[in-house]
C-alpha cells in the first residue's frame, strides 16, 4: 500500500533552535515514523542546513531567510516601557510609568505609521513569502501530496500553503500555534488597524481559512478565537496541544532547607517581572523570614524587560543577594538548574489564548509551580486540569505574598518538600498529542486513508 504523502510548510524547522520549530519538526518525525511519507518546505539560515533527525531521508525544500535590512529601524519605532525607580509605597501601588505611553496613545506621525504598517504587514516576512512561493513552483507539478499542513506563525506559512494546495490540488490543514489576530479585533491594538494594508491582511486571513479543509490549534483559546473571528463553512477546528517531551521528566527529588525559585526564558513584552520581584522584596523583609534561605534565578534573556534593565533596579531594592540573573544556558545545564530548584516560575501574562511551551515541561518536573497569569487563561486552565501550580494574577501582591509564604513553609520551615497531585500527565505528553494529530490526518477527507470529499485549496 502506498504511504500517504504529507507536505509540511513551516517558516521554522529543524535545525533551527526557535521555539516555533519544535512543533512542525516533531510532527514530521512522528508522521515519518508512523506510516507517512513526509516532505518539508522550510525556512532556514543556510540552505544546506541539515535536519538529520529522521529515520529515513525525506525531501526538504529550503528557503533561506532574507536579510532584514531595516530591522534596526523597526526596533526604534516599536513601543517600550519603563518603571518607576522610586521605592515609596504610593509608587508601588501605581501602574508602571511608560515613557512611550503618551506616544502610543497619541496620533502617530504619518511617515512612522506608514513604515510601521509596511513592516508589520504579514508579520514582516514578505520577501520570504515570495521566495517560498517560487520554491513551491520549483516542485514538479505532478508530485502527489495527499495533504498539506501549513503551520504558523508567521502567517507567510499559511499563504505558502494555500499556493501549494492549489498547485498540487491537495487538501490543506492550517495549524495555528498562535491566533491569527484580525487587525480589527480588540486583541490587535495597533495604530495600523484602519490602514489599507491591514484590511488586506484581514482579507488574506479569511481567504486562507475559507479555502482550507481543516484547522488545528495549539490551545483551546486559539480554537475559540478562530471560530468566533472568522467565517467558517464546514471546516473542523481541533485542538492538538504541544505537550512535553520525555527528556523533560525530572526524576530527582526537589531539595529542601531553602526556597530555590527558577525562571527560564525570555522576558517578552507582557512578561513584567517587577510585581513579583516586589513581592519577593516585601516577603524577604518580613521579621520571621530568613532571607539568606531564599534565591530566585532568572536564566535566559532576562537582563531587561521592555528596555528596562533589571540589575540597577535590583541594586536599588537591595535584592541582589536573592535575585540572580544568568545568560541562556544549554539544555543539560538547564536540567541541572531545574534539579537544584524546588519552585519553577512561569511568567505568562497577557497571552490568555496561548500556552508557553515550557508550561508542559514544568508539569513533569517534580517541582512546585508559580504561574503569573490571568486566572481565565489557557495556561491557568492547563495547570488546573493537571492539579498543579499556584496561579497568581498579574499585579496581585497579596496572592504573591501568600504563595511565597506557603512555599517557604513547605521547603524551609517544615521541609516537607514537593507533594505530587497524583493525577496522570500522560495526555499532556507530545507523543499523546501527536497521536491525536495523526488520527485527524488518517480520518481527514481526501487523505488516501480517509474518504475523498475534501475541500481543496
Amino acid at each position: 500500500m502506498t504511504k500517504p504523502h504529507a507536505l509540511i510548510v513551516s517558516y521554522h524547522f529543524y535545525p533551527s533552535a526557535a521555539v516555533g520549530a519544535k512543533r512542525p519538526s516533531e510532527l514530521a518525525k512522528f508522521l515519518e515514523s508512523n506510516g507517512y511519507k513526509v516532505s518539508v518546505l522550510r525556512g532556514c539560515e543556510r540552505e544546506d542546513a541539515v535536519a538529520d533527525v529522521f529515520d529515513t531521508p525525506i525531501d526538504i525544500y529550503s528557503v533561506k531567510f532574507p536579510r532584514k535590512l531595516v530591522s534596526s529601524l523597526w526596533r526604534k519605532i516599536k513601543p517600550g516601557a519603563s518603571i518607576p525607580t522610586t521605592t515609596d509605597s504610593n509608587a508601588d501601588s501605581r501602574p508602571a510609568d511608560t515613557k512611550h505611553a503618551a506616544r502610543s496613545k497619541s496620533e502617530i506621525f504619518w511617515p512612522r505609521r506608514q513604515l510601521r504598517t509596511w513592516m508589520s504587514f504579514l508579520q514582516g516576512d514578505k520577501i520570504w513569502l515570495v521566495k517560498a512561493i517560487i520554491a513551491v513552483y520549483g516542485i514538479p507539478k505532478n508530485t502527489k501530496f495527499d495533504v498539506i499542513i501549513a503551520t504558523g506563525p508567521p502567517v507567510a506559512g499559511y499563504l505558502t500553503g494555500i499556493v501549494a494546495a492549489r498547485r498540487f490540488k491537495a487538501p490543506l490543514i492550517l495549524d495555528f500555534r498562535d491566533p491569527w489576530y484580525r487587525h480589527s479585533s480588540q486583541e490587535s491594538q495597533q495604530s495600523t488597524t484602519l490602514h489599507p494594508l491591514a484590511r488586506v491582511e484581514d482579507y488574506l486571513g479569511q481567504m486562507c481559512i475559507s479555502h482550507c479543509s481543516g484547522i488545528t490549534t495549539a490551545s483551546p483559546g486559539t480554537a475559540s478565537y478562530t471560530k468566533n473571528s472568522y467565517d467558517l463553512s464546514d471546516q473542523s477546528v481541533d485542538v492538538v496541544l504541544n505537550g512535553y517531551d520525555p527528556d523533560a521528566i525530572c526524576e530527582s527529588m526537589a531539595p529542601t532547607g531553602r526556597l530555590e525559585l527558577l525562571y527560564a526564558g525570555t522576558l517578552y513584552l507582557n512578561r513584567n517581572p517587577f510585581p513579583f520581584l516586589k513581592a519577593i522584596r516585601d516577603f524577604a523583609d518580613l521579621p520571621n523570614i530568613d532571607r539568606s534561605k531564599i534565591q530566585f534565578i532568572l536564566v535566559g534573556n532576562c537582563n531587561d524587560w521592555n528596555g528596562v534593565e533589571l540589575l540597577p533596579w535590583l541594586q536599588e531594592q537591595c535584592l541582589t543577594d536573592i535575585v540572580k540573573i544568568r545568560d541562556a544556558v544549554g539544555h543539560s545545564e538547564l536540567g541541572g538548574l531545574i534539579s537544584s530548584s524546588n519552585v519553577l516560575v512561569n511568567f505568562a501574562q497577557g497571552q490568555a489564548l496561548q500556552i508557553p511551551a515550557k508550561s508542559y515541561e514544568y508539569l513533569v518536573a517534580g517541582r512546585d509551580l508559580i504561574l503569573i497569569a490571568e486566572e481565565d487563561s489557557d495556561v491557568a486552565r492547563l495547570y488546573s486540569n493537571a492539579g498543579v501550580g499556584l496561579v497568581i494574577p498579574p499585579e496581585d501582591q497579596e496572592k504573591a505574598l501568600n504563595a511565597l509564604g506557603i512555599l517557604y513553609d513547605a521547603y524551609v520551615t517544615e521541609e516537607s518538600g514537593f507533594q505530587a497531585s497524583g493525577r496522570s500527565t500522560e495526555i499532556f505528553s507530545r507523543g499523546y498529542q501527536l497521536h491525536i494529530f495523526k488520527q485527524l490526518l488518517d480520518n481527514f477527507p481526501g487523505n488516501s486513508t480517509g474518504d475523498s470529499t475534501a475541500k481543496r485549496g
